[in-house]
């Protein structure tokens, strides 16, 4: 892909949407066949980046 490095691709294509996570060395992309699944996982990085703990 133009512009990105080194990434570990984790998706579907047919199957949007997709998380885009931008490490230090790395690019990382995500999704699942269950969109409802990635919005999820989605909420559940942002509720983690903001400091709130969740299990």
């Amino acid at each position: 892909m133009k512009g990105i490095e080194d990434a570990l691709l984790f998706v579907d294509i047919e199957t949007p949407p997709f998380i885009y996570i931008k490490l230090k060395e790395k690019s990382v992309f995500i999704n699942y066949r269950d969109s409802n699944k990635t919005l999820v996982l989605f909420d559940k990085i942002k509720l983690k980046v903001s400091g709130i703990i969740f299990h």
